[in-house]
């Protein structure tokens, strides 16, 4: 009969655990309008980094193009950093998730941001 209670509230611990486990909307590949340019977003210690893993340019692939970025609401993210290769510069960086499928990355160096949308890329 013990082992019987064990068992219950073992699975019931489990069931519980991956309630709380919802999916990180943000992680995962998402590639650009264009269609040249797939960032893969993971999640580290100090908030969420994009690693380009396909780009025009095959010097950039593996390259860190988005460092910094945290969490400030359930669907965005800022306090990023963008790495602008092509120039050499960097710009601040926040993320808007539309929908489960989109999210909007805006860009910012001063008093010019530009938007660009990006598509979840299951291939």
């Amino acid at each position: 009969m013990m082992y019987k209670v064990i068992l219950v509230l073992t699975v019931f611990a489990f069931s519980l655990v991956g309630k709380a486990q919802t999916a990180d909307p943000l992680k995962g590949k998402w590639i650009n309008e264009e269609k040249n340019r797939i960032l893969e977003f993971v999640k580290t210690d100090s908030g969420y980094e994009a690693v380009i893993v396909k780009a025009e340019e095959q010097s950039l692939i593996g390259k860190k193009q988005i460092t910094g970025l945290r969490l400030e609401e359930t669907d965005s993210y800022k306090d990023g950093v963008l790495y602008i290769f092509q120039k050499n510069r960097t710009a601040s960086c926040s993320v808007k998730i539309l929908d489960s499928d989109a999210i909007e990355l805006k860009a910012t160096i001063g008093i010019f941001s530009r938007k660009q949308k990006w598509t979840r890329y299951n291939g």
